[in-house]
């Protein structure tokens, strides 16, 4: 059964009964719509990743410390166990390290699914490869996927992400292709049907009366970008100070705005600097030319010569 096992078929042509909804959806015009595939969701914590163990590498010495001043443990201690509170921690990062390099995270942040509503075709360029792949809409298999997870309280949970299956016929022999989507994957087969109502929808009618995604933030510098995270985090925080109840529950918050500041946000910050000039997998420029993505071309600077001197326009 391979990749089918635990699915649900979804078919063409019969709505799910779910509202449409852009899970997953980077951007759509009146040509195409483009969704993100689901190891952009997967490589985006590989970064993060480096940064808590850089916080974890620091954190626990300084923690140790604190119990060893606060007399939890006992002093003074040996030098063997000095060695465990200082570095042992730093073990994290390294690892942390393989993981983003074997998972060619420093190469490519991801890659797309492009539907066509004119040529009622999808395109497809798999993660960090340069070859365009190209598939018939109507010849689509779409199901609900089953990507089994471990449970935190034993057991496992679910990702249920959309599936495009098609036949790459360019190939020899024909090979079967699975297109898998970034939508929110929640617990059981429902969490996609929103996104393939949507894709029913646009390619039937358009993208009148659909609801869009939510727009590509514009690219900051280095600096900016690597702080968004935190800036957003101290917004949140800051709007929550405004009402009686807020400020009256602030000493409670604080322990878990620092747990949450030092083990989430701080890494996404170091991850956001980590990534910045990475790239996703690029689609040809006919290809963009095709779907309405490609990028205005920019606008050269005029050249104002005054008695043989350039001067500014």
């Amino acid at each position: 059964m391979g990749i089918r096992f635990g699915g649900k078929p979804l078919p063409h042509g019969y709505s799910t009964g779910m509202a449409p909804r852009p899970d997953g959806v980077r951007r759509i015009n009146n040509r195409c719509v483009e969704i993100e595939c689901f190891a952009n969701g997967w490589l985006a914590t590989s970064a993060p990743f480096i940064g808590l163990s850089v916080v974890l590498a620091i954190g626990l010495p300084v923690f140790f410390l604190l119990l060893i001043l606060w007399g939890v443990l006992p002093k003074p201690l040996g030098t063997q166990q000095w060695l465990v509170f200082w570095l042992v921690p730093w073990i994290i990062l390294p690892i942390a390290i393989g993981i983003y390099l074997l998972e060619g995270a420093h190469r490519s942040r991801g890659n797309f699914i492009r539907v066509h509503r004119g040529t009622r075709q999808v395109y497809y360029v798999a993660n960090r490869k340069k070859r365009l792949q190209v598939f018939e809409w109507d010849k689509i298999e779409a199901m609900a996927g089953f990507i089994p997870r471990p449970s935190a309280g034993g057991g496992y949970a679910q990702f249920n992400p959309l599936y495009l299956i098609g036949v790459d016929y360019t190939m020899n022999p024909p090979t079967e292709v699975c297109m898998i989507c970034n939508n929110g994957g929640g617990n059981d087969a429902r969490s996609a049907m929103p996104l393939w109502e949507y894709l029913q929808l646009f390619m039937a009618f358009g993208p009148d009366g659909l609801p869009p995604p939510a727009p590509i933030p514009p690219r900051l510098s280095r600096r900016d970008t690597a702080w968004k995270p935190l800036r957003e985090w101290w917004s949140e925080k800051r709007a929550g100070l405004r009402t009686p109840v807020g400020r009256w529950l602030l000493p409670l918050k604080l322990p878990l705005w620092g747990i949450g500041l030092m083990f989430w946000y701080l890494p996404n910050c170091l991850g956001e600097y980590l990534q910045y000039n990475v790239p996703y997998t690029a689609f040809p420029k006919e290809n963009d030319e095709l779907c309405g993505f490609a990028e205005p071309a920019p606008k050269r600077k005029p050249v104002i010569r005054v008695n043989g001197e350039i001067i500014d326009p």
